[in-house]
């Protein structure tokens, strides 16, 4: 009998300073304590900013590729870019 190996990868995007979402929105640094910035080769039209209650505590329409987040609390929060019709969503650490 022959041994078999498997190789497993697990990428965690709140364990690592950028997190690719879907190959069009990168965001970083994750986590971050005051600029986050959006990289992507589409154009985004707005971003959301929600805690994970659901209550949006940030909306922004330009510019789009950073985000001040300075002033929010300390904690996990869910980010939405908007491409058109196309929604782009990710989770961030505010340190």
């Amino acid at each position: 009998m022959k041994d078999a190996t498997a190789n497993y990868s697990l990428n965690c995007g709140l364990a690592s300073n950028s997190y690719e979402f879907k190959n069009s929105v990168v965001v970083f640094p994750n986590p971050t304590q005051s600029i986050l910035y959006l990289s992507t080769a589409t154009t985004l039209d707005k971003i959301i900013i929600t805690d994970l209650t659901g209550k949006t505590v940030l909306q922004q329409v330009l510019p789009l590729n950073q985000v001040n987040v300075q002033n929010l609390a300390k904690g996990m929060y869910i980010i939405e870019a908007f491409s058109g019709k196309e929604k782009f969503e990710t989770k961030f650490v505010k340190e």
